[in-house]
Parts: structure tokens; C-alpha cells; sequence
């Protein structure tokens, strides 16, 4: 942390008090790879993400990718941070708890935004292209990989999305149950 680094969270927070500086870059990467994991599994449904969100059928789901995604963070020798409603430290402890308030938290947040589905979804359902997941969640693969970490949720949801980019899968629920089987 550097007096720089202060006067630009001083400025920025003129815009946005909640702005802060944080000298765990790579925590708070991780933290928000593991958000984006909840969203991108709510990308197999045409339901929106608060629905999927808050619905405690899934939630035990969305609690494995997060686990695993902490847990190869926490292998990697990161410490994640939450960002945005994504509670790291219950995902990682697999708290059932914490991580039911986190989505429970994060799908009311998304039900008062404009914003209901993800980007994920929308590249599959609208834009008709290739999405970003591979980049998203190969290196959280690769990391547990290295490090003996299993992610076998993590990459099962990667192959969907691919099968999806492929057309050899649509958006449904059973996709979830599917996951959740896996």
C-alpha cells in the first residue's frame, strides 16, 4: 500500500464510499472467480440468477463450486477475499450456513438490478458465441490439478458450457440436477 494507491481510493471514493484498497490482489481475483462460478452454473438454466440464486435445491450445488474453486485458491497459497456478497471464507469451510446467506444475499441483490441474467447466459442464449469459461475456470482446474486439489464440479460445469457453445446441450434445470449427480 502506497500513499498513491491512497490518494486514488480517495478519489474514487467521491463515487463510491464502498471503494477500498486491498494488497491481496490475487484474494480478491479468486474471490471473484468463485462468484463467477455461481453465475456461470446459473447460465445452464433460462431461469434467472436470483432465481437459481435462491432456490436451497441448488444451493448445495452452488456450495461445491465455490468449495472447490477456495479450495484450489487456498492450495495455491491464496487467501480469498469475498467480493460482493460471495462469502470465500464460508464457501472454502463449506459452511452450509454461510453459503446459503451468501447466495441468499447475492440473489436478492440481483433482484432489484437490470441485470438478471449472466453474461455467460447471454453469450449462449442471445449472442449465440463462445464464452469465456474456459479462461474463467481451466486455471482453477489447473490449480487444483497441481496441486491435489479435486475440482470435479468445477469441471464438469466447464464441459457443459462447452457443450452448450456446441449446441449438443440447452438451457434446463435438469443441466443443475445433472451437475448436482455429478
Amino acid at each position: 500500500m502506497t500513499p498513491r494507491v491512497a490518494d486514488y481510493v480517495a478519489l474514487l471514493k467521491r463515487f463510491d464510499d464502498a471503494i477500498a484498497a486491498s494488497d491481496n490482489v490475487l484474494g480478491l481475483l479468486w474471490g471473484k472467480i468463485g462468484y463467477a462460478g455461481l453465475l456461470i452454473a446459473t447460465s445452464l438454466t433460462n431461469d434467472t440468477m436470483a432465481d437459481v440464486l435462491g432456490d436451497r435445491r441448488w444451493q448445495p450445488l452452488l456450495g461445491r463450486i465455490g468449495a472447490e474453486i477456495m479450495r484450489a485458491a487456498r492450495a495455491d497459497a491464496v487467501t480469498p477475499i469475498g467480493v460482493d456478497g460471495f462469502d470465500a471464507e464460508g464457501f472454502g469451510r463449506a459452511d452450509n450456513t454461510k453459503i446459503a446467506a451468501s447466495c441468499d444475499a447475492m440473489a436478492d441483490h440481483y433482484r432489484h438490478s437490470a441485470k438478471t441474467r449472466s453474461g455467460i447466459w447471454r453469450d449462449l442464449a442471445v449472442r449465440k458465441r463462445k464464452t469465456e469459461v474456459p479462461a474463467l475456470l481451466g486455471p482453477v482446474i489447473e490449480a487444483g490439478r497441481r496441486r491435489g486439489v479435486a475440482t470435479p464440479t468445477v469441471a464438469r460445469l466447464s464441459q457443459m458450457i462447452t457443450e452448450m457453445e456446441g449446441g449438443r446441450r440447452g438451457f434446463s434445470q435438469e443441466n443443475l440436477a445433472e451437475l448436482s449427480r455429478a
